[in-house]
């Protein structure tokens, strides 16, 4: 059972992969509906009898039902909720002051003093990336450097 569920797993990151490269779903659309659809598979073959609760470390009894699908749903929504805050803050943050120039005005003074050299824009590139990111947060090294 615990290959069958490893299977499914990759089955489903594959088709989440799949839908997101031929443009069928956007990104939250494909997460939810893949996710859902594995869930209900998963409460079907725990009625059928095939010990999925057991293989999942269900404590209660080993059964996996709704109650037990919830539960990993709250779990799963609580750790990811302060970095998911994070991030959205962290993109208003910087798109703020991109979109007030902030960043063109310090990368404008550093272009004029470079000349288009190549090899320095590289270098500043790696300066402005490694600054940046002192704070942690991908989402402002992303907004920042690219």
């Amino acid at each position: 059972m615990e290959i069958f569920l490893a299977l499914l797993g990759f089955f489903s990151l594959g088709l989440i992969v799949w839908l997101l490269l031929k443009d069928y779903a956007t990104p939250a659309l494909a997460f939810i509906s893949v996710s859902i659809s594995v869930a209900c598979i998963l409460l079907i073959l725990e009625q059928l009898g095939f010990g999925v609760g057991a293989a999942l470390g269900v404590k209660e009894g080993g059964v996996f039902d709704i109650k037990t699908l919830v539960a990993f749903i709250k779990d799963g929504v609580k750790s990811v909720t302060d970095t998911a805050a994070l991030f959205v803050f962290s993109i208003l943050f910087f798109s703020v002051l991109n979109a007030s120039g902030f960043f063109t005005k310090i990368l404008n003074a550093f272009l004029s003093k470079m000349k288009a050299n190549v090899y320095q824009v590289c270098i500043l590139t790696v300066f402005i990336t490694a600054a940046v990111h002192l704070d942690g947060s991908g989402a402002s090294t992303f907004l920042i450097v690219i």
